[in-house]
């Protein structure tokens, strides 16, 4: 039944992505629904499933919005979604304020990786890249997924 939320998610994320993201866009600027989603599974099932639906969802990702590196999206977020497993021993990082430490550090990954492979093709340096393309992205979806994980916090976290 779980899968049913998370593929029903999946699919909005895909709608909003593909249809809605030029009317939230700041300047070129978007955040990154899906690494939100592979959070969020990461971190309430764990490194393997989190890797697995990292890989999925960012190969789907590859094959219905992004142009150009076939596999670069499922290969960063299913790496964020390993790493990010490592989180759910501990059920204090998965409260509330512990967990923004592991989303940070889940976009923070996914953006870096995924821009140092885009910038191969640039002129612009690797880091230059990173500062100009990345962050931005990155800060702007913490923000937004900072938002998703108060709305969808656990009741006992509101004590």
């Amino acid at each position: 039944m779980v899968w049913l939320k998370y593929g029903g998610s999946f699919l909005l994320a895909i709608i909003i992505e593909s249809n809605f993201s030029r009317f939230y866009a700041i300047g070129s600027h978007t955040p990154d629904l899906f690494i939100i989603l592979v959070i969020y599974i990461s971190l309430h099932e764990g490194k393997i499933k989190g890797t697995t639906s990292g890989f999925s969802i960012g190969l789907i990702q590859d094959l219905i919005i992004s142009v150009g590196f076939l596999g670069l999206s499922a290969f960063t977020k299913s790496l964020s979604g390993f790493l990010i497993g490592y989180f759910t021993d501990s059920r204090r990082s998965r409260k509330f304020p512990g967990i923004l430490v592991p989303v940070g550090i889940g976009i923070l990954i996914s953006t870096v990786f995924e821009n140092i492979f885009r910038s191969a093709g640039s002129s612009e340096g690797i880091l230059s890249f990173i500062a100009t393309k990345g962050f931005p992205s990155a800060i702007y979806t913490f923000i937004l997924a900072f938002i998703i994980f108060i709305i969808l916090r656990p009741r006992e976290d509101l004590n």
